[in-house]
């Protein structure tokens, strides 16, 4: 009898079909690493872990993408992480549509963040859509960053004693201000070099021990103020195996203007600045905290900001036959 292969075809596909995801009965807590930080939630982890003791049934996710200056240079790894902090929210609820989230993102993390709600800067750094507001403000408790390096002074949801813009400020802070001013908050104090374009390489690692307890209550807070009638206990739904699919189908629940309102196409500018603001802050450490390895790598790698605008901009299906 000549051997059949349908059945080993059959349980890879079974196996593809039966991917489960575990839909938080808590807040399901997206962190974005900064710079050079060890993969995981990196200094914020300890700030996420709080947040989920307070909320019973929360699972924290660390983003996974590069975080890095080099090899991706920081603007791809940038690019790279605002993709996958949108496919990983957009998966997630299309797996568990009442899902409640978090999110959380330092230095980096914070910029990939930023860009994933507010909209892409382009300039070099993401030109994504923003994620669409409708669906933001039905489902997510808080979005809070640390040290943001596209931190602009003077908006309605910054925190903390800055009053400069950071070395890659965005050009349009008008769709975050007008839809997530209750919950979006951005820490940023004085001398930070990047997110204040100071010259205080210790500033960029304090938030942890300033604003821990803040952010903890905030966020809390903000989770027991969400529309609850939709929460449904722990369980597991399959998970779609395709985040365009999980995008139009959020998008097209929701006003379909606000995922366009934001345009990213004048950003040259900014990116032009932000380079040379780079090459001035240089020799400070991109993700300094008493809580992680990342200060350790980052002076080195520092001067490689001046070519962020300047490198060219590169951008699975899965058939299977039975």
């Amino acid at each position: 009898m000549r051997p059949s292969t349908l059945p080993a075809a059959l349980l890879a596909a079974g196996a593809l079909a039966e991917t489960k995801t575990t839909c938080a009965s808590g807040l399901y807590i997206v962190v974005a690493r900064g710079t050079g930080e060890s993969s995981g939630t990196g200094a914020f982890g300890t700030i996420a872990d709080d947040i989920a003791d307070r909320v019973d049934g929360s699972i924290i996710e660390a983003l996974d993408y590069p975080a890095t200056f080099t090899d991706p240079l920081y603007n791809e790894s940038e690019k790279d992480g605002v993709e996958e902090m949108q496919d990983v929210i957009l998966d997630y609820h299309k797996a568990c549509p009442n899902a409640k989230f978090a999110v959380l993102g330092y230095s980096q993390g914070g910029q990939v963040a930023s860009d994933a709600f507010c909209g892409g800067q382009g300039g070099g750094f993401s030109e994504l859509a923003p994620l669409s507001s409708d669906f933001v403000t039905s489902s997510f408790a808080a979005i809070i960053l640390f040290g943001d390096p596209s931190h602009v002074a003077n908006v309605t949801f910054d925190r903390g004693t800055s009053k400069n813009d950071g070395i890659f400020a965005r050009d349009n802070v008008t769709f975050c201000e007008e839809n997530y001013g209750d919950i979006l908050r951005s820490f940023c104090d004085t001398g930070d070099v990047y997110c204040d374009d100071g010259d205080d390489s210790e500033v960029h690692g304090s938030y942890f021990n300033s604003y821990a307890s803040d952010v903890v209550d905030f966020v809390v807070e903000r989770y027991e103020k969400l529309d609850k009638s939709t929460t449904t206990s722990p369980s597991t739904t399959t998970a779609s195996a395709s985040s365009a699919t999980s995008a139009a189908s959020v998008t097209s629940a929701s006003s379909a203007t606000s995922a366009t309102s934001v345009n990213s196409a004048n950003s040259e500018t900014s990116a032009t600045s932000a380079t040379s603001a780079a090459s001035a802050t240089s020799e400070a450490s991109a993700t300094a905290s008493p809580s992680s390895d990342a200060g350790n790598a980052a002076p080195a790698m520092a001067p490689h900001l001046a070519l962020v605008a300047a490198v060219p901009f590169v951008l699975a299906a899965l058939d299977m036959v039975l």
